[in-house]
This record gives structure tokens, C-alpha cells and sequence, in this order.
């Protein structure tokens, strides 16, 4: 299964890395693999990064094991945050480090768009049809 799925995918090695450590038949092994597939899918090629054409591009055949991935949220984020609070810090961190959080709203027509809704707009100081995005920004002062 391995060479034929890696056959003309280079950014899919990465996949395979750690394996061979975990137990074959462990939900953490599923994990990991469906981790790693995902990932892959992500950094590999390919304009679309929904949730169909990955599975596609990743010769999956069907897409029910990396959405059930997705929606599910069956991992453990803590080690992942963990260790994005330490490279942060390692990073842009110290005395004189800020995290600065703003909300952006994007005002639209339409309801077309994802996460288009009747919101508060704080560029506007009212409820409006918008996209409100979210931006953390760790800067040293």
C-alpha cells in the first residue's frame, strides 16, 4: 500500500515517518496516519484544500475517513498547543513580548460566502452582513 500511494507524491513521505512506532491496530495509530494524510494533502499540491479533492489527490478512494477526522476532533490539542506556546516564545517571546488579538470585519451583500452572517461589525459599531476574522499577532514591543 505504501509504494503505490507514494508513487509520484514526494510531499507524502513525511507520512510514513513514525509509523513503525505505534501499535498497527490503536486508535492512535489512526490518528497518526490520518494525521499525516491530512497533512500531506494540506502541503501537497493542488489549488483545492477541501476535504473531496485531498482524499482525491491522496488516492483515499472515499473521503469518509478524513472528514470523520476533521468533524469528529477525536485528537488531543494540548501537546499541539503546548508546544506552540514554547516556539512562540522561543521565537518572538521575552520581557517585552505582546499578543495582540483584533477582529476584522469584511462586510458583504451576499450570503454566499462562509461564515456570512448578521454580526456586530466593531470597524462599523453596528450589526451588519459580514465575515468576522480573527487575527493573533505575537510582536515584540
Amino acid at each position: 500500500m505504501g509504494g503505490r500511494l507514494l508513487e509520484g507524491r514526494p510531499w507524502l513521505a513525511g507520512h510514513w515517518i513514525g509509523k513503525a512506532s505505534l501499535d498497527v491496530g490503536s486508535s492512535r495509530f489512526w490518528i497518526g496516519w490520518v494525521t499525516r494524510l491530512y497533512v500531506s494533502g494540506l502541503i501537497g499540491p493542488g489549488d483545492r484544500k477541501s476535504i473531496q479533492p485531498m482524499a482525491k489527490r491522496l488516492a483515499l478512494g472515499e473521503c469518509d475517513q478524513l472528514h470523520h477526522f476533521i468533524a469528529a476532533g477525536v485528537w488531543d490539542a494540548s501537546p499541539v498547543e503546548t508546544e506552540l506556546l514554547v516556539q512562540a516564545d522561543r521565537l518572538v517571546g521575552g520581557r517585552d513580548a505582546v499578543l495582540v488579538i483584533d477582529d476584522t470585519a469584511i462586510t458583504k451583500k451576499g450570503t454566499h460566502s462562509v461564515g456570512v452572517a448578521a454580526q456586530y461589525a466593531s470597524a462599523l459599531g453596528k450589526t451588519a452582513n459580514c465575515q468576522t476574522l480573527v487575527s493573533l499577532t505575537l510582536a515584540r514591543g
